[in-house]
């Protein structure tokens, strides 16, 4: 679980570059592993703090090999 709160602080930076300093430890929206071939995925979604309007999603392997993070408009309802 504190894998899970250290890779969100991580992705709310990149999403919020701006911030000043880390003080809120937020968790994911969501949180979940994919099974693939080598090793398994980690995947967060979370909306960041900055823009409420977007939801971003990180991937990574779990031998934190590759990562990658993409950011998005929330579909209107």
């Amino acid at each position: 679980m504190k894998k899970i709160g250290i890779l969100a602080a991580a992705a709310f930076g990149l999403a919020a570059c701006d911030a000043p300093s880390f003080t809120d430890l937020v968790a994911p929206d969501h949180a979940y592993e994919i099974d693939t071939w080598a090793e398994n995925s980690e995947v967060y979604e979370f909306t960041p703090k900055s823009n409420p309007k977007k939801t971003c999603i990180m991937v990574m392997l779990d031998s934190g090999a590759a990562m990658g993070l993409q950011c998005f408009d929330k579909p209107v309802s």
